[in-house]
Parts: C-alpha cells; structure tokens; sequence
C-alpha cells in the first residue's frame, strides 16, 4: 500500500522527543542545552554584529528572552539562540510559543520566530524561518526559505496578535510550516505553506533556532521576544533517528505504571534522567519511546510526560533502555 505524501504524513505518529520550559536560569542564555550568537539575517544576508542579548529565565521568569537593540549608529542583525544538538532525522517537528514586542516605527521591519537551518552551525543559503513581523505598514506571519541560496515563495498571514505559536515539520525534503494564534497547551495549529526542497540541499544534518531580527533602521528599532515551551518531536517511523541515538543505559521494571514507572536497581541522582528516552525492550509495549520528565532517586521513579504515556503499564520485570 502506498500513500500521497500529505496522508502520509498524517498516519505518521509523533513522539516527544525532547523539550524545554525555560525554567532553569541562565543570565546568557549560553548554556549545555542552547548556544548563543548572530545569524544570517531572513533574507540570507551575512549575519550583523550589534545589539544582540539573551538570557533563559531571568528577564522573564520560566522564559527565554531574545533581543536586538540597535545602538546610535544603527546597523541590521538578528541573534539567537540555537539548540546545541542537531536533529538528525529527516522526520521531526519543532514547535515554541512566542510573545514578541516589536518596533512598528520604521518601514523597515522587525521579526522574532523560529528557524531550521542546514548543518550544525547557521547557514544563510539553506533555512526555513517562520516569524512574526512588524513595520510601519505591516503586521503579519511570514515563511521565508532559501535552498541552495535560491528565495523560496514567501507566504503570509495578517495579524495584530503579539502572543503566537510556530511550527516547522520536516517530512524528508518537505518542510511545512504553521503558526497558532493560542499558546501551549491550547496549540490550534494552522498550515501557512509548504516547501519542497527538491534537491536533498537542507541535509540530514539540521539545527533550530529562536530568534529576532531588528533591521537596524533607527536606534529604537527593537525586536524582542520571550520564547517557552520548546518542544521537538520525532517520527514513529523515523529509523535515522532511532539509529542515531545512544543508548545510555538499561535495566528492569520494578514497579509497573504507564505514568510512572520505577526501578529501585537505579543509583543516579535526583533529575538525572531528565529530558531522555526511555523505552521498553520487551514485554507488550516495547518499543515505545517515551519522555522521561522527572527521575526520583528514592525508589529510582522515572515520570513520563503525562501527555504521551505509555499506552499500557510495562509489568514489572519488562526490560527497558
């Protein structure tokens, strides 16, 4: 049986594959999970160097807070922050909401918003952005992507909304692009276009990036933006993913639950394992990755993401890595 690709990727089931609430503070934003810096600009510009700051949880509590503010002589950047571990799947999702306050002062324009670029570090001929934008005639969503340095069909969508959601979903060389006008966890996900990057240019090797964009017209040319629930999903199907990942442990259900499995055999320290996979190995739910949210070292509990439980208890004894 074979499938048009749009149903295709319907069928295929998603799995948290990784996420963060911004909680733990950072005065830099340059920490072991998101590095700092300045990218191309939207339009595959060479990256600026003026005004860029970030920081996780300190301006805005359980928020990351990205911003450009040009200086008195003005120039155009755009800083980010940039998760630190590629995807290596040619099947994911990336999803993040976004309060944005942007200068609508100029008729140039400033935007905050998510991007997928090519390899590990920013490349400004192979990306996929969707932000919010504002200038002095504009408010509106905006999808911008080059492959192989060629300017993709912009698509738009109007909007004086300040509190918005994106999403970029790649389904091999098809990259879809969505916003939501309601934030996590009321997502009510709109398509706003579809890119086909017909040649294989973006790679298997991808990074995202949150970030705003001032295109430093005027000293208050501003774009600021307080980022939260980051979310990164795989594919079920994803085969390159799974093979990707490493096996950091291993062990025996102890205790049996769908929501909060246990094995009293563990020694780790309290959060240890937050933020991984867990799966089991044998027994009527294996292989069914799941996200570990919080490790209690007392009775060695691992809590699975309360909206992507196991869809039966592992009995105790099933094995699990």
């Amino acid at each position: 049986v074979t499938y048009e690709p749009e149903i295709a990727r319907e069928l295929l089931t998603w799995t948290l594959a990784d996420y963060d609430d911004f909680d733990l503070a950072d005065a830099d934003g340059n920490n072991e999970r998101w590095d700092v810096g300045y990218i191309a600009n939207i339009d595959g510009s060479a990256a600026g160097t003026e005004g860029g700051t970030a920081d996780i949880n300190t301006t805005t509590a359980n928020q990351a807070r990205i911003s450009v503010d040009p200086d008195a002589t003005p120039t155009r950047a755009a800083y980010a922050l940039k998760h630190d571990e590629p995807s290596l799947s040619r099947f994911f999702q990336v999803a993040v909401d976004a309060d944005v306050t942007l200068n609508a002062g100029q008729a140039s324009s400033t935007l905050a918003g998510l991007r997928v670029a090519k390899g590990d570090v920013d490349s400004a001929t192979n990306f996929i952005t969707i932000a919010r934008e504002t200038n002095s005639g504009t408010n509106r969503i905006t999808a911008v992507a080059r492959f192989n340095n060629i300017a993709q069909t912009t698509a738009n969508f109007n909007t004086t909304d300040n509190a918005v959601a994106f999403k970029i979903e790649r389904y091999g060389n098809i990259w879809n692009c969505f916003y939501s006008l309601t934030q996590y966890p009321n997502w009510r996900w709109t398509k706003l276009t579809q890119f086909e990057d017909a040649n294989g240019d973006m790679s298997n090797t991808t990074s995202a990036y949150l970030f705003t964009e001032s295109f430093g017209a005027a000293d208050a040319q501003t774009a600021i933006a307080d980022f939260d629930n980051w979310k990164y999903y795989i594919g079920s199907g994803s085969i390159d993913q799974l093979l990707s990942t490493f096996i950091i442990g291993s062990g025996t259900f102890t205790t049996s639950s769908a929501t909060v499995p246990a094995d009293t055999a563990r020694t780790e320290a309290n959060d240890y394992w937050n933020g991984v996979l867990i799966m089991p190995t044998t027994g009527a739910v294996i292989n069914q990755p799941r996200v570990i949210v919080d490790f209690a070292n007392a009775g060695g509990v691992f809590t699975i993401d309360p909206e992507h439980p196991f869809t039966a208890a592992p009995a105790v004894g099933y094995q699990y890595v």
